[in-house]
């Protein structure tokens, strides 16, 4: 019988840390703000196996088994990121006996949840969230001999699978981006005629990958192997490297830095019957090349980390795994309140382990720890911290990316109780994992010592690191020194209450609020920064480019010879009438605010007289005469004009004439 099957108790069973989503820019990291616990449903059973992702776009989801032996189904909760509400937990499986669950999001934001589906030989089951529903459930595998979920290049989702047969093959099937079924081809990394088992498969975010699995040498003689995907060519390397040969190899997990520096943890040895079992770790520097196989940890019972991520890199040359050691007293029994969750670091430039390792908390009753890290290198590590079987509470270390422990100020381990009281240890171990932005998310189960009349439940908790989402950002970006500029933003965040949001202009100004105004005095480019806040001081920032020119110069200032305006076009003339030698003239005028002249020639002489203007209501009215040196004959006709008078006295001769009266 296969290994696998032979420890169902592996000393160290495997799920694969992809560490390829990208955290915004302008997110500053903080330590996790752990919320209130919110509680999903019970298991009608015990060890629900809680797993728990996250989209990019803050959708979660968590998976847990319900039930029990013969028959034990899978359900799920998803959490909406915009009313941040649960939906009720619904059935995801068909019935039968589901076991080895695994639960991914991808980059595309569809999540992808497979597991094994026992009934006779194993069937590999997968189906995928995506646009608020489930996809049809897909059957990608019988009769296999292991598999893993991993984020993959694309935004898609890789399942690695052992196919047994004549010729065991290593192979790989894709789930495309935006898609909600493994589509793609396989695709046959190794085969050979011996029997391979327990692959493990990670990308970073440049899209390198490295695949392991166990691969069987008869006699109990098992040996780790391993192959490199180089993101560049596209291609998986054509051999396999050789990593470790030894007996009983028990499950691994492995993780892979932006870098493409690699580490794997492996157990060896028997769990059953206090036999030592001893835990390796070994490097892949970007070469491909491995080194030597570390024995980091040794334990009379035996390391454990099932289903759950036990090693995550910084991004800054270091890997972090963490495991579970548990002692045996002298009639080889574990002493489970003795339990101790340990860590080690690796250095990847020298390929060492810091020996020996370190304890992560009190020894307490506990299961398998569990580690994740965000993409600047953060990591989270959370176990169980009960000191009986009855008082259940689970514990979270944080570590800085720049850090070299899970230390506080004091230079202690610094463990912080997420939820306390919840029950007895049997009803599960928590598993946490980490989104695009730097958040945390743990699940886990919760409740009484299990007896028939007591189930366990299911608990979710968020570890709020990252600020608000700054949506609808609206700035304008160019005009002219002296304008007024506006600027607005939409903070929002799907997990805590929002705080304040500030306004750094590049001027040396600033403004408060989330609709502002602002002046710049001189032209310039100018960088203007929006930053919000969360109630607990998480922030997050945005900024746009601003152009601001200078205003147009001021008209020239000259002197200009007087202006002789064009004719003023009055109201209709009341005809002058001519008696003798006189023109008695009245007109409407335009405005009784100016002077006005009547003028007209007789002869070769020029005759004017200024009117008197009188106003009536709105209407002003111009009278006057100009006596002539004699009288004309009756045939003469008289042109007479109207005029302002200019400020230099030059009378604007108007264009109205007059009859003879």
């Amino acid at each position: 019988m296969p290994f696998h099957h032979r420890f169902p108790h592996a000393l160290i069973a495997m799920l694969v840390v992809a560490v390829c989503t990208l955290a915004p820019a302008n997110a500053v990291a903080a330590a996790p703000h752990w919320l209130n616990s919110v509680a999903l449903g019970g298991s009608e059973g015990y060890s629900p196996s809680p797993l728990a992702a996250v989209a990019p776009d803050g959708t979660a989801v968590v998976t847990y088994k319900h039930g029990g032996d013969p028959t034990q189904v899978l359900y799920a909760a998803v959490r909406n990121p915009d009313t941040r509400e649960w939906s009720t937990p619904t059935q995801i499986s068909s019935d039968g006996y589901v076991n080895e669950v695994q639960l991914v999001a991808g980059l595309d934001g569809n999540i992808t949840v497979a597991w094994n589906n026992r009934n006779g030989d194993p069937f590999v089951k997968t189906r995928t969230y995506a646009a608020s529903s489930w996809g049809a459930t897909q059957t990608l595998a019988t009769g296999h001999s292991g598999f893993k979920l991993a984020a993959a290049p694309g935004g898609g989702v890789v399942v690695a699978l052992g196919v047994p047969g004549p010729t065991n093959v290593i192979q790989l099937l894709t789930r495309s981006s935006k898609s909600t079924t493994f589509d793609g081809d396989p695709q046959d990394v190794a085969s050979t005629t011996n029997y391979v088992s327990q692959p493990a498969v990670a990308y970073n975010s440049q899209g390198d990958g490295v695949l392991t699995w166990v691969q069987d040498l008869g006699n109990g003689h098992t040996a780790m192997r391993a192959a490199q995907y180089n993101h560049v060519t596209h291609l998986w390397s054509d051999t396999d490297t050789g990593i470790d040969e030894t007996d009983n190899i028990g499950g691994q997990c492995l993780a892979i830095d932006d870098s493409g520096n690699a580490a794997l943890l492996w157990g060896v040895g028997q769990v059953d019957g206090g036999a030592a079992a001893v835990g390796k770790g070994a490097a892949m520097s970007p070469d491909g090349s491995w080194s030597s196989a570390t024995t980091i940890g040794r334990s009379d019972h035996g390391l454990l980390a099932t289903d759950k991520s036990c090693v995550a890199p910084d991004q800054h040359g270091h890997f972090v795994a963490i495991w579970q050691d548990y002692p045996l007293d002298g009639d080889d029994h574990a002493i489970f309140p003795a339990s101790e969750a340990r860590t080690a670091t690796l250095d990847v430039a020298s390929r060492t382990w810091d020996l020996p390792s370190r304890g992560l908390g009190e020894p307490a009753y506990g299961g398998a720890p569990s580690v994740a890290a965000d993409s600047a290198g953060n990591i989270v590590a959370v176990k169980l911290g009960s000191s009986d079987n009855e008082h259940l509470q689970y514990v979270s270390f944080y570590r800085p990316a720049t850090g070299s422990a899970f230390t506080s100020s004091d230079g202690n381990v610094a463990g912080e109780p997420l939820v306390a009281d919840l029950g007895a240890a049997w009803c599960g171990v928590p598993d946490v994992t980490t989104d695009a932005d730097g958040n945390f998310f743990t699940s886990y189960g919760t409740g009484e010592q299990p007896s028939e009349t007591s189930d366990c439940r299911v608990g979710f908790s968020i570890g709020d690191a990252s600020g608000p989402d700054l949506r609808d950002f609206t700035a304008q970006t160019s005009g002219t020194a002296g304008e007024t500029f506006s600027f607005s933003v939409s903070p929002f965040d799907t997990f805590s209450a929002l705080g304040s949001t500030s306004w750094d202009f590049g001027d040396g100004e600033t403004a408060d609020g989330t609709d502002v105004t602002h002046t710049f005095a001189t032209a310039g480019t100018y960088t203007v920064t929006a930053r919000s806040s969360d109630v607990f001081g998480s922030s997050s920032s945005d900024s746009r480019t601003v152009t601001v020119a200078a205003p147009p110069p001021p008209p020239a200032v000259r002197e200009l010879p007087p202006v002789v305006q064009p004719p003023v076009k009055l109201p209709p003339v009341i005809p002058a009438r001519l008696a003798g030698k006189k023109i008695a003239i009245t007109v409407t005028v335009p405005s009784c605010s100016s002077k006005f002249v009547a003028t007209t020639k007789f002869g070769t002489t020029n005759y004017q007289t200024r009117l008197k203007l009188t106003k009536s209501g709105k209407v002003c009215t111009g009278t006057g005469v100009i006596v002539l040196k004699k009288a004309p004959s009756a045939r003469t006709k008289l042109r007479v004009g109207i005029g302002r008078v200019t400020k230099d006295g030059t009378n604007i001769i108007a264009t109205l004439t007059t009859k003879r009266g």
